[in-house]
């Protein structure tokens, strides 16, 4: 009954007589949140922090894992950089695993910076390079940070022995593995070959993977350390040489050169941004 109402703390000890003892949780609702803001993203998600918090306790800044970004305003894309409590950063500065003495609710609103080579791609890759201008609808291109597959992949399979397909997929420059992709598979339809695989892939909601051109493979192979994951093997290339063969290049040694469409070979994907 009320009358014998008592309350007890976590650790408190509690006498036992004859008759069986009933707990009831009791909840007291914590003041105050924390809000993020993604001030202007067009890509990306948010986190939420679901919990109240009592005044004076810590509270740990979220990181970006939803890969928040803006990407092309006025010919620049924009990378997250930092939680902020004010829109134009002009507020206390808080990066991702720091933490916040709360004192009220709180909003911190997402800062960004221009793109560089070495960061975070808005797809979890690596940006490995930066034309300097959007033209064509890009101006950065991002690497997955593994290979696709685990073990080698044709360029493409063989109709017959010694029987290959033309594609004139045959740019080799940077920023001409999209439409390279885009003609080998005109031509090859689907199957399992480097290009299709490469085009059919999705990582982080994003499905516009591309097999690199030479160019853009050399490039690769110029920040494999920073990109990470490489092995010593060959690597496709989606600029084709000759009816029968492909380019290639070893990322032991940094050659370039041509081979049999059907050799397996690795692959990794990349996209434009």
């Amino acid at each position: 009954s009320a009358h014998h109402q008592k309350i007890f703390y976590p650790g408190d000890t509690i006498p036992i007589d004859s008759a069986d003892i009933y707990l009831v949780a009791q909840f007291e609702q914590k003041p105050f949140t924390v809000t993020y803001n993604a001030n202007g993203a067009t890509t990306g998600v948010i986190p939420v922090d679901m919990c109240f918090y009592e005044h004076g306790e810590l509270v740990t800044i979220a990181y970006n894992t939803g890969n928040l970004a803006i990407i092309n305003v006025n010919g620049t894309s924009f990378c997250f950089n930092h939680w902020n409590t004010m829109p134009d950063s002009s507020g206390n500065r808080y990066y991702s695993g720091d933490t916040l003495v709360i004192q009220e609710s709180t909003v911190l609103y997402a800062s960004y910076r221009p793109y560089q080579v070495g960061d975070t791609g808005p797809k979890g890759g690596y940006v490995f390079y930066d034309k300097g201008l959007y033209d064509n609808g890009w101006r950065y291109l991002e690497a997955m940070r593994t290979d696709i597959l685990a073990q080698g992949i044709m360029w493409e399979q063989q109709l017959q022995p010694g029987q290959y397909r033309q594609t004139n997929a045959t740019d080799t420059t940077i920023g001409a593995g999209f439409v390279n992709t885009l003609r080998i598979i005109q031509v090859l339809s689907s199957g399992n070959y480097a290009a299709y695989v490469c085009s059919t892939i999705e990582q982080s909601n994003a499905n516009d993977w591309f097999l690199p051109s030479k160019d853009e493979l050399n490039l690769l192979y110029q920040h494999k350390s920073a990109i990470g994951n490489f092995t010593t093997y060959n690597y496709w290339s989606s600029s084709e040489y000759s009816t029968s063969k492909a380019w290639y290049q070893n990322f032991g040694s940094g050659t370039q050169s041509t081979q049999y469409k059907n050799n397996n070979y690795r692959i990794r994907a990349i996209r434009q941004f």
